[in-house]
């Protein structure tokens, strides 16, 4: 017992070092074109969740608010010009996670790192047993509480996990932003026809005009 309660304050600062609020994990949803198959639709984002590595932006370029040569948009729908040979694979999302804030404390969210997970997860059980009084008075939960919204990085990288996963070298996107953090990001999963792949495939250290990687 000495050596636990030795152990505490430890455990406290090792806690709060982790920052402000904790990032979560992103919610994906994917649906591919032709015939409907949910199993595929599944198998995608159960990838894209599993991904560590982010794809280079050489091996999946994203695209926000631009639409690249060969591709137009009429009345909301994406269409490929005659003479290019792009290939649109499926439609993607990617939103924050639904324990936000305080809410994180109220069930077992997916935080972006494992140390959150070890030091977080049993103080949802006392959040219950205080009638949620923890997550507000305790030093240690705030570092808890769920980020709210997406930063550019974040929603970049896992739409390109979203593009690699579903097969594609380009996604083509937009996002719905409130002040500085971004909300919802959809857009076109395409394996890009080569000669518009040649364009916007960025230099190592110079990204492509126009686009933001």
């Amino acid at each position: 017992m000495k050596s636990r309660n030795l152990l505490a304050p430890f455990f406290v600062l090792a806690l709060l070092s982790l920052g402000g609020c904790a990032p979560l994990a992103p919610n994906y949803s994917y649906q591919g074109f032709g015939a409907a198959d949910p199993h595929r639709d599944r198998s995608v984002v159960d990838k894209i969740e599993s991904t560590k590595t982010t794809p280079t932006s050489n091996e999946v370029v994203v695209l926000l608010d631009t639409i690249p040569e060969g591709l137009r948009v009429n009345q909301g729908v994406l269409h490929v010009e005659d003479g290019w040979h792009h290939e649109v694979l499926g439609k993607v999302e990617v939103s924050p996670n639904g324990h936000a804030s305080f809410i994180s404390l109220l069930g077992f969210p997916q935080y972006e790192d494992g140390g959150h997970k070890v030091a977080c997860y049993p103080q949802t059980v006392l959040t219950y047993a205080t009638l949620t009084l923890w997550a507000f008075i305790s030093p240690t939960a705030y570092p808890c509480w769920g980020r709210v919204g997406l930063d550019d990085e974040t929603v970049i990288d896992s739409l390109r996990k979203a593009g690699a996963a579903a097969g594609g070298n380009l996604v083509v996107a937009s996002v719905l932003r409130i002040n500085d953090k971004i909300y919802m990001a959809h857009g076109m999963v395409l394996r890009a026809d080569p000669r518009l792949r040649a364009k916007t495939a960025p230099a190592p250290s110079d990204p492509a005009p126009g686009t933001q990687l």
